[in-house]
């Protein structure tokens, strides 16, 4: 894994955050006390680029991007699912506005996805939208009451979508 951190990389920007992440999976399924049933692999790339913004009057957040890109590949005689690749795309912002003891909130995300099996000729795109609005009052000093509201979207996994065949 790597992250780090630009401050002041535009006018307009307090900092950017950038993080990475690899992942290299692979476990094996024992049966009979030494026999391969099933070797399970997943190698993974992931990044995120967050861009936080300077105030625009009482409006502070961020907004940003992730990308993930996944390998998925279960062989022996238990394989459950074909080998398979998933890509995603992810766009979101995060708002929030503060005025004396009110607060208000705002996220959103929309997202895109694929994903292919070459051996079952599968080849499927996603679209998600999640977004969430949320107000707070402070009535006292570390007490607060508050109202949010949110629909959340996720896109199926290629083992949801291939195990025991495509689907």
């Amino acid at each position: 894994n790597a992250e780090g951190q630009w401050h002041a990389p535009m006018r307009f920007l307090k900092k950017a955050e950038f993080k990475y992440g690899y992942s290299d999976y692979v476990h094996d399924e024992i049966e009979g006390g030494d026999e391969l049933a099933s070797r399970v692999k997943s190698h993974g790339h992931e990044a995120r680029v967050d861009f936080f913004h300077d105030p625009i009057g009482r409006v502070n957040g961020r907004f940003g991007v992730n990308f993930l890109h996944r390998d998925f590949n279960v062989s022996g005689e238990e394989a459950f699912v074909p080998p398979s690749t998933t890509e995603s795309w992810g766009f979101f912002a995060l708002e929030e506005y503060e005025r004396g003891p009110f607060r208000f909130e705002f996220g959103a995300r929309a997202e895109h996805q694929s994903v292919q099996s070459d051996v079952q000729n599968f080849d499927r795109d996603f679209n998600a939208f999640s977004f969430s609005l949320g107000a707070s009052y402070s009535f006292l000093e570390n007490w607060m009451a508050g109202v949010s509201i949110s629909r959340t979207e996720r896109p199926p996994t290629a083992e949801e979508l291939l195990s025991n065949g495509a689907h």
